[in-house]
């Protein structure tokens, strides 16, 4: 097992399909497919209930469900800690950009925000009012 089969896992869960998942983590749906099912011969036991393309977590996929996303976070946190460390940069990062933008070319981006934040970037969106 290693930690690619843990952002999966995760993927899956929070998506509840294969479909979405394999979106999310940018993998096709038969490696995630395959991901999983070596993840559940590992750990020796079922972590999804397939109801029809759908698929709901079982108890073993709920217990198990905590516990991979506080490995994740850990491993994150550490290489935070490792990052500053080592000199990597840090810091803000300020883009602008004219409202009709944002609004039209940029929505596919903003589910990104959040992986950027649980990696601890902060992100803050700020409207000025045009001028005049």
């Amino acid at each position: 097992m290693d930690l690619r089969h843990l952002r999966y896992f995760v993927a899956i869960a929070e998506t509840g399909t294969m479909v979405r998942a394999a979106e999310r983590v940018h993998v096709t749906q038969s490696t995630l497919s395959h991901q999983l099912a070596q993840l559940e011969r590992d750990l020796g036991t079922v972590l999804f209930e397939r109801v029809g393309r759908n698929l709901r977590l079982s108890d073993a996929g709920n217990a198990w469900l905590a516990h991979a996303r506080g490995i994740l976070g850990q491993v994150e946190e550490a290489r935070r800690s490792i990052d500053g460390i080592g000199g990597l940069a840090t810091g803000e990062v300020k883009v602008g950009a004219i409202h009709s933008f944002v609004t039209r070319q940029t929505p596919a981006a903003w589910p990104e925000t959040a992986a950027a934040t649980a990696a601890g970037a902060a992100i803050r969106k700020r409207r000025r009012a045009p001028s005049t």
